[in-house]
């Protein structure tokens, strides 16, 4: 053998044990945790407790940094550009990973399968529908025979255009041929807020976000996305109660790191982030009266959920054309 074939037969045998090695130094300094939301919110919340845990678990500071903009493509964009070693990771969900990307293509400048490496899958919430706690809307019927009296005038808020509080209300609208005015803001605190004090009709809401407003009297819920009544909520019925079936919607949460990222790392963060997520305190520190749905797994659960919703809400955009202009 002569000596090229054994310097490359020595560094073959050597990737393994280098990438063996890597993962288990890492991580050896601060891990940046990126929410592409403001703070306060429901995704913002998760990456604060799953921070935590993963300091006390890995024994190296783990930090959140809020990136806000463009519903979610400005931190999530920061995060596709990082150096892929493990240390810069992104809370991700369905409208940057998602609905952000169908309806503003000119913003993206990622591709939410292409330029990441997924970790696991968190959580996923049903969604509600709510309209301030001081509207005689008690109903689903309520609320279409209030849009429907109004011509036009009545309107609904959203945590961005694109989102999926966004999309799910035009596809409600589009169901039920309703005449409902958008209103966007820069986030779930905001929506939530302009709904509150009678700025706007109603929203669609992560059960997360908006449970202390409706413990509050603030707001009231009048349907669920979720297969059954929720046990937080057990007198508001499902969207399939109130209108029929194929309205079963979940906000999810993932994390993910660069493209790139070593194998090994990623099996690292794996393997913490189900550990974590097996815990029993802390699933009822993430779901206090059991409204979440912890989810876990093996990376490629992200992958195959954002391919499903591309095509789900690709359909609804394409045929509403609900776009950026």
């Amino acid at each position: 053998m002569n000596v090229a074939r054994r310097l490359l037969l020595a560094v073959w045998l050597a990737v393994p044990c280098l990438a063996i090695a890597q993962a288990d130094r890492y991580p050896e300094q601060l891990v940046k945790i990126v929410v592409p939301y403001p703070p306060g919110g429901y995704f913002d919340r998760i990456a604060r407790i799953m921070a935590e845990q993963l300091q006390a678990g890995l024994k190296q500071p783990f930090i959140v940094e809020n990136r806000v903009g463009g519903s979610g493509i400005v931190g999530s964009s920061f995060v596709a550009k990082a150096k892929p070693d493990g240390y810069t990771l992104l809370i991700g969900g369905q409208t940057q990973s998602v609905t952000a990307l169908l309806v503003n293509p000119k913003l993206a400048s990622f591709d939410s399968i292409r330029d990441f490496s997924p970790i696991a899958l968190l959580v996923e919430a049903p969604n509600l529908l709510v309209v301030n706690a001081e509207s005689k809307i008690w109903t689903m019927n309520d609320l279409i025979a209030y849009v429907r009296a109004r011509g036009g005038k009545a309107s609904y808020a959203s945590n961005s255009f694109g989102t999926g509080t966004h999309l799910m209300m035009e596809l409600l609208k589009s169901r039920l041929n309703l005449d409902i005015q958008h209103v966007p803001y820069n986030g779930s605190a905001p929506a939530m807020t302009a709904l509150a004090g009678g700025h706007v009709d109603a929203l669609f809401s992560s059960v997360l976000d908006i449970m202390p407003l409706i413990k509050a009297g603030k707001v009231r819920a009048i349907a669920a996305t979720s297969p059954k009544r929720l046990p937080v909520l057990p007198d508001v019925p499902t969207m399939t109660e109130a209108i029929g079936p194929g309205f079963e919607m979940s906000t999810w949460i993932s994390l993910v790191a660069p493209a790139g990222t070593p194998p090994s790392v990623i099996a690292k963060l794996n393997s913490e982030v189900n550990r974590i997520l097996a815990d029993p305190a802390v699933v009822k520190h993430i779901s206090p009266a059991g409204e979440l749905t912890i989810l876990g797994g093996r990376p490629e659960r992200v992958t195959t959920t954002i391919r499903s919703e591309l095509e789900t809400w690709g359909k609804l955009v394409r045929d509403k054309n609900i776009v950026v202009e």
